[in-house]
């Protein structure tokens, strides 16, 4: 075989296998994975408050006894994913779990007031000893910013770890923004009204998130 047809085989056969790798890649990623490990799911608090995104129907029901969830706390609008969330709820209701609805933009900006609802829920909850999953579609913005927000101004955390975390489970700043800015402009109402609410002190000094033009 002449060594241009023997060199355009090997080139045929890399690119098929290539392919055949990203494909298996794309069915592991797309179908099985989402069926084996539960979207984004993390331990905020031990025997207390978990968090996650959107878990698989297949998957849920396990999830949910295997940590004996007493309260979801979804920052998901009631019109989003509506087939899945009425499962979910109804999943819920059925086992005697109480359903919560807090819903946030997906960016995990919205309504300051809704934020601080949502804290209060997850505070009371974990205070009346429950179990709480705390979720969101991708488990990353959402989630993301009522965690960080829960560990620095209730749990008085640090807030570079909070900060850290946020990026571990999915947050960039390069593609979502506009987070640390909603986030930095409404921490002081957010410390207030916890404050009110009789839920933490507000801090010595407010949590400040690093803002993407000043990276």
């Amino acid at each position: 075989m002449p060594p241009t047809r023997r060199g355009g085989r090997r080139v045929g056969v890399a690119l098929a296998s290539i392919a055949l790798l990203a494909a298996a890649w794309l069915v592991w990623k797309v179908v099985v994975s989402p069926r084996v490990f539960p979207k984004r799911f993390g331990v905020v608090i031990d025997n207390a408050l978990y968090r996650s995104g959107r878990i698989h129907p297949s998957l849920l029901p396990t999830v949910l006894e295997r940590y004996g969830i007493d309260d979801i706390v979804t920052l998901m609008y009631s019109g989003s994913a509506p087939q899945y969330q009425a499962f979910e709820a109804s999943l819920a209701a059925d086992r005697g779990i109480r359903f919560e609805r807090f819903g946030l933009d997906g960016d995990g900006t919205g309504d300051p007031a809704t934020v601080v609802d949502a804290l209060v829920a997850i505070h009371a909850a974990v205070g009346r000893g429950e179990q709480v999953l705390v979720q969101c579609a991708a488990g990353s913005e959402r989630t993301g910013a009522i965690v960080y927000l829960y560990r620095t101004l209730v749990l008085g955390q640090p807030a570079d770890a909070a900060y850290e975390e946020l990026l571990r489970y999915g947050h960039r700043p390069s593609r979502n923004p506009k987070l640390e800015s909603f986030l930095n402009a409404h921490m002081a109402y957010f410390a207030d009204a916890l404050a009110a609410r009789g839920v933490a002190q507000p801090p010595a000094s407010l949590p400040r998130l690093p803002e993407p033009s000043t990276r």
